[in-house]
């Protein structure tokens, strides 16, 4: 199947072709003559005697090109992992299978509008479902942002519940929601408003309710309570705005001059590599979309390292890296944080580096 974006006016498509379905197709006929949540609509054309199906994704964006923008924070992954619980609710409710749910970043859209998120279904293609949540909650790693330890923890440890043989997405869900810490909510305010402690203790209540809220919806609890209200309160706190949604800052070290910024020189390599972070905290790895410093090398993984600068102290923290982060040929356990100096030889993976 291939796939290609199409403008006509004011309207955006997906277009698929290559397809060989019948158009009397059962499941195509039952999203064509309903309208269910968090599948994107579709129509069929014949255009010399090739089917093309087109996605109606005007007012959409993927999700690819969201978090490219803005990475995801753990509020974010909770509510993703949410969506996937009630698409697949729906697909059962219409007797659609959850095979042909094309689980991949670039073809899962947001829709600002209304706050929802549409997934694509292709009749043509399917593959197991529980094989493609294993393969999305992979991807997930390249896009949280890991400047949020909250995210971080979440997202591995959903990797790992999905990594199972026997996991169900129930577990996801459950292990999103009763994660000790809880997720910080997006709270968008003026450079010069002063929050007063009354606001923050307010803003407390409204995250606890919001993750209240979502579980007993989750256990189909849809009995009113005081708690329930709290949805269309705290949703400005937990959605997405594509235009004003930015990384998390990171903390820059104040300093006199350049030179006492740290610098990684690489060691016995024919092609030498200087990393010359010029803010903290700051990301070494092979992913170009969630690091700072991109290495290409495959033994790195897609986020190896991470610098740090406090008070003057340097300090490195390994993120859980599949070859290791080494301070002076010591093996630095997974998110063990090491300090560092000038003189030190710090190796990622294979790729040694003194620290100058």
């Amino acid at each position: 199947m291939e796939f290609e974006i199409k403008k006509e006016g004011n309207e955006k498509y997906l277009s698929a072709k290559g397809l060989k379905f019948d158009e009397g197709n059962y499941q195509i006929q039952m999203i064509m003559n309903n309208n269910i949540s968090g599948i994107v609509p579709i129509t069929i054309r014949n255009i010399n005697n090739e089917k093309e199906l087109l996605y109606d994704i005007t007012g959409m964006s993927n999700l690819s090109s969201i978090f490219e923008r803005s990475l995801m924070r753990s509020e974010e992954l909770v509510k993703f992992t949410l969506a996937i619980k009630q698409l697949s609710d729906s697909l059962r409710e219409y007797l659609l299978c959850e095979d042909n749910i094309k689980f991949d970043f670039n073809y899962i859209y947001y829709k600002a509008k209304q706050k929802q998120y549409c997934f694509c279904y292709c009749p043509d293609e399917g593959e197991d479902f529980s094989l493609q949540i294993k393969t999305l909650f992979n991807q997930v790693l390249d896009y949280v942002n890991y400047n949020d330890k909250d995210a971080v923890a979440l997202a591995y440890g959903m990797q790992e519940v999905a990594s199972r043989d026997d996991f169900t997405l129930e577990e996801l869900l459950e292990f999103a929601l009763d994660s000790k810490e809880k997720p910080e909510p997006i709270v968008l305010e003026d450079e010069d408003c002063e929050i007063e402690e009354d606001e923050e203790d307010s803003e407390e209540e409204k995250k606890k309710s919001f993750f209240e809220t979502i579980k007993n919806f989750f256990r189909k609890d849809r009995e009113e309570s005081e708690d329930s209200l709290y949805i269309e309160e705290t949703e400005e706190n937990f959605s997405f705005d594509t235009d004003n949604l930015s990384d998390e800052d990171a903390t820059v070290l104040l300093t006199s001059s350049a030179a006492e910024y740290i610098v990684l020189k690489s060691i016995n390599r024919e092609q030498n590599i200087l990393v010359a972070p010029n803010k903290y905290p700051y990301i070494i790895g092979k992913s170009k979309r969630s690091s700072d410093y991109k290495v290409s090398s495959n033994v790195v993984s897609r986020v190896h390292a991470r610098l740090n600068c406090e008070m003057g102290v340097y300090t490195i923290e390994d993120l859980n890296s599949t070859n290791g982060t080494f301070v002076n040929d010591e093996r630095l356990k997974p998110h063990e944080i090491k300090e560092i100096e000038k003189g030190d030889v710090i190796k990622l993976a294979d790729l040694e580096f003194s620290v100058e």
